[in-house]
């Protein structure tokens, strides 16, 4: 594998930086930044593709992390100066490596589910660390896939990823901005299987989810 030095604040540089702090800029490279060995861990696990990893001298890193590094195909390494990497990472102690990855398609169609799938509908996510927390309690519960619509913070931001704790990468995770596409969805979905409900949540308590059966309601919102 090729890898390629990165001693100063170069054009190189610089593409890492927004990759972590500037939405449009991730989007634009359909790529994002991440760092944590959990993290990282379930990316490989879970078959997402690894463009590059990013790492300071490669003599000085832990076993995990250079078997990381030599048995995941990718299509260009960089190794940083040291105060490059710190600066980047988002941690106290900086990470050893961190990995740019490329984003998914928001494709209803690609979906996979079970016999009896359980889906969530979160909409207008607006905090970072709130939606990190509900894909991390969807996986934990079972949850085959979370759609996200409307206006809402970035998927992939790196606070969102973090306080996933891993959980990203277990998950289906589609946006769809579009009301029409998931109504179009929800059709779909009651035709192929029969038992197919939704059930929305307020404010405006009418009936307590705990009084529901859930093993007949299969969309949450």
């Amino acid at each position: 594998m090729r890898t390629e030095k990165v001693l100063t604040r170069n054009a190189t540089y610089q593409k890492f930086e927004v990759l972590k702090t500037n939405r449009n800029k991730r989007y634009k490279y359909q790529e994002f930044l991440v760092e944590g060995v959990r993290n990282i861990n379930e990316a490989i696990k879970n078959g997402w593709k690894i463009s590059s990893f990013l790492y300071t001298n490669k003599k000085n890193l832990s076993d995990w992390a250079k078997g990381i590094i030599s048995n995941t195909p990718t299509e260009l390494n960089y190794e940083l100066d040291e105060d490059l990497m710190k600066e980047l990472s988002g941690k106290e102690d900086t990470s050893e490596i961190m990995a740019i990855i490329r984003m998914r398609d928001d494709d209803l169609n690609a979906l996979t589910f079970s016999k009896n799938p359980i889906i969530a509908l979160f909409d207008r996510a607006s905090n970072k660390g709130n939606l990190g927390t509900i894909i991390r309690s969807c996986d934990a519960l079972g949850v085959e896939c979370l759609i996200i619509t409307g206006h809402a913070v970035d998927l992939y931001d790196p606070d969102v990823v973090v306080s996933s704790m891993g959980s990203f990468f277990n998950m289906q995770v589609v946006r769809v901005p579009e009301n029409g596409k998931i109504l179009d969805f929800i059709a779909d979905m009651k035709k192929r299987y029969p038992t197919f409900q939704t059930i929305g949540t307020t404010a405006h308590k009418e009936h307590p989810i705990f009084n529901l059966d859930l093993f007949h309601y299969q969309s949450y919102s």
